[in-house]
């Protein structure tokens, strides 16, 4: 109930959801969308060349 407790109504599910990785000291919600990023570059670069691809992006 928000008038009871309104940090645990706003916050508490993120709370009880949410796991602080051992090499870190806090999680946030901006650290774990960047943390998300980081994984999807890291996907699409590590992705092997078409021989469809333009060339700029081949040398790239």
């Amino acid at each position: 109930d928000p008038c009871d407790d309104f940090y645990d109504f706003a916050c508490g599910s993120f709370v009880k959801n949410t796991r602080i990785p051992d090499d870190k000291t806090s999680v946030n919600t901006f650290s774990i969308i960047t943390d998300q990023l980081q994984e999807q570059i890291r996907a699409l670069l590590d992705e092997p060349i078409s021989a469809n691809e333009p060339r700029p992006f081949a040398l790239a």
